[in-house]
């Protein structure tokens, strides 16, 4: 039986409005599963992971960052990338209900630069978590911006940081699923644009956790697709091997592209997902 997904919104420090799913399990949770997804998309892109999880037995939330779906925020803007700390710290806080701390496992979810807030969050956050996974972590893009691109967008992130220009991601490149690239394409909640502060964030973010690496601790699963062209394979395995988990894995899906969890192999990728928490919570 699948249960229902539930909806609410929380706030985050400075007051935006973040908007969550939550999926129980049906009996008593092997852990709390927090799903960020990447830029410019939305958690119900990802509905379909929450629901495995779900019936894996795992109490699942899901949420869209500022500027993301159906959260409040001007679309791709950020002034910090710590202000997707905030967020996140947000929903954690309801994880914890009104006990005011976890009772369960909590195990963090990050797909592209949900992945790069996850492994940041970590870096000095980590005490807080029980395990996290990356799912194609944003550590690199595949394709540098043009040079006058990277000019504009490093000179506007100052003086006009909410400049927005087109990211220029071809929907081809994320999935061999026609259905999948059909979907993204047309998905009204889908942002396909950049700001200025954002490229700029989001670039120092990348060399802040690669060069930090060995400060993340938690039991960490790293995933990757081989033929990923949005993002670079090579910087995420750079991040993998930097990390300081003693209890760390990776796994590269040979012809996959970058989003693993929406490929026409997703399955394969959410049942690996799932045997590498129920090796570490699976209720004994």
């Amino acid at each position: 039986m699948t249960l229902p997904i539930e909806f609410q919104h929380t706030h985050s420090s400075d007051n935006t409005r973040i908007y969550v799913e939550r999926i129980n399990a049906e009996g008593p949770p092997k852990a709390s599963v927090v799903v960020t997804p990447g830029f410019g998309e939305h958690i119900g892109r990802y509905h379909h992971v929450l629901k495995a999880l779900s019936a894996a037995g795992y109490r699942v939330w899901g949420y869209d960052p500022r500027g993301h779906g159906q959260s409040g925020g001007r679309r791709s803007f950020i002034r910090s990338f710590s202000e997707y700390f905030d967020d996140l710290s947000a929903v954690l806080k309801l994880t914890k209900g009104a006990s005011g701390k976890n009772s369960i496992p909590v195990v963090l979810l990050g797909h592209s630069q949900g992945g790069l807030i996850v492994g940041s969050y970590c870096m000095t956050q980590g005490n807080e978590l029980a395990a996290a996974v990356l799912s194609a972590p944003a550590m690199r893009f595949a394709v540098e911006a043009s040079g006058i691109k990277k000019l504009v967008g490093k000179a506007m992130s100052s003086v006009w940081p909410t400049l927005a220009l087109p990211a220029n991601i071809p929907a081809a490149d994320l999935s061999h699923d026609p259905a999948v690239v059909a979907r993204y394409e047309s998905d009204p909640l889908v942002n396909k644009n950049v700001t200025a502060r954002w490229y700029t964030e989001a670039l120092a973010a990348q060399q802040k956790l690669l060069k930090g690496a060995q400060r993340v601790y938690v039991p960490i699963l790293v995933l990757q697709g081989e033929s990923d062209r949005v993002t670079d394979p090579v910087a995420a395995r750079q991040l993998f091997e930097r990390l300081g988990s003693e209890d760390k894995q990776f796994v590269g899906y040979k012809g996959l592209y970058h989003e693993i969890l929406n490929e026409i192999e997703r399955e394969t990728v959410i049942s690996d997902i799932i045997a590498w928490l129920d090796v570490r919570f699976a209720q004994k």
